[in-house]
């Protein structure tokens, strides 16, 4: 046990919560639109590509459906570029988002259109769940633009499935993956959410503070030089 004489630690004192104020609210959707812009047009930019590189899988793999699903690759690349263009010139958070959400669905209707119809369906699903993964670790996204998105996929992959007849045992694993897929990716953006909207709080509160110690320093100097003065005139 300490000894009488030695000081106890003083506990430090707790940090006071962000007053999420319409000033502060209006920072971090500035903060949150140029993070954002550049994850959907990173995130984009690799659904292309990689979108087009799968053409390769098909033509060695399902080479009767080479031509028509490389058609099929080429119309959503088009597809994409005005989803590009948006992402480098938008200011606009909302639009950032909405043309997110919008990238991710039309990238997995794509994939969904081709996969029920596939003969080597487990590597066609494997592929399709990086609509759920991919966003989950690229992009900020709020959590209700992540739930419209895998909503909207898992409603087109039952769907498609039901509309080409194919119901079997194969269905049923591939929706079970999609849905524990969905769960974790909303998991994972709610988590991320939340660690990002702690980091800006601590961040803004540390500018604010250096802002008012900056203000104090030169209400001292500024002080400090009339003293100067004063004493100056006084010695004259």
């Amino acid at each position: 046990m300490p000894g009488p004489w030695r000081k106890r630690a003083q506990p430090e004192p707790a940090a006071v919560p962000l007053q999420w104020s319409a000033t502060v609210r209006a920072e971090y959707d500035r903060s949150c639109l140029e993070r954002e812009r550049g994850q959907a047009l990173a995130l984009a930019s690799a659904a292309v590509l990689l979108m087009l590189l799968w053409g390769l899988i098909d033509y060695f793999i399902e080479r009767k459906w080479f031509v028509p699903f490389l058609v099929l690759r080429l119309l959503v690349a088009a597809a994409f570029v005005p989803l590009l263009l948006s992402f480098a010139r938008t200011r606009k958070l909302a639009v950032v988002r909405v043309n997110t959400v919008v990238a991710v669905v039309l990238l997995a209707l794509a994939l969904e259109a081709m996969v029920p119809i596939l003969d080597h369906y487990a590597l066609y699903v494997v592929g399709t769940s990086l609509v759920f993964w991919g966003p989950a670790v690229t992009v900020s996204w709020p959590l209700r633009s992540a739930l419209w998105a895998n909503t909207t996929i898992l409603a087109a992959h039952i769907g498609s499935h039901l509309l080409h007849g194919r119901t079997d045992a194969s269905f049923l694993a591939s929706t079970a993956f999609f849905v524990s897929a969905t769960f974790l990716a909303l998991v994972a953006t709610a988590l991320r959410q939340r660690l990002e909207r702690r980091a800006f709080a601590f961040a803004y509160q540390l500018e604010e503070r250096n802002k008012d110690l900056a203000d104090t320093l030169a209400t001292l100097r500024d002080t400090q030089m009339r003293l100067v003065a004063n004493d100056k005139l006084s010695a004259l």
